[in-house]
């Protein structure tokens, strides 16, 4: 049975940047194995698979424009609201959200 994260394309990205992940969310990051994750979009060189959550539209532009400015590549990016297991995703590249 496929993994949340292979559900969500993670593919052999070995870095991946994490925001406001509530509490409920740790036991999936747990399961990764071999995976570095920064917790701050600043700390990234560069970003090709982040996972965001937060419950306000300016909250998603924002993060939106600090993981598009890091983007490499067709980078992959995944916002959550925390209290559902909805996320929705949308790819990212240095020349904006797609």
């Amino acid at each position: 049975m496929p993994t949340l994260f292979d559900k969500l394309n993670l593919k052999l990205q070995r870095e991946i940047v994490v925001i406001n992940a509530p509490s409920s969310f740790e036991p999936e990051l747990a399961s990764l194995m071999d995976v570095v994750m920064l917790r701050d979009a600043k700390k990234a060189k560069t970003v090709h698979f982040a996972i965001a959550f937060a419950t306000k539209q300016a909250e998603v532009d924002a993060l939106s424009r600090a993981v598009a400015a890091k983007a490499e590549g067709d980078a992959l990016l995944w916002f959550g609201s925390g209290h559902r297991r909805r996320l929705v995703g949308a790819a990212v590249s240095a020349g904006g959200v797609y």
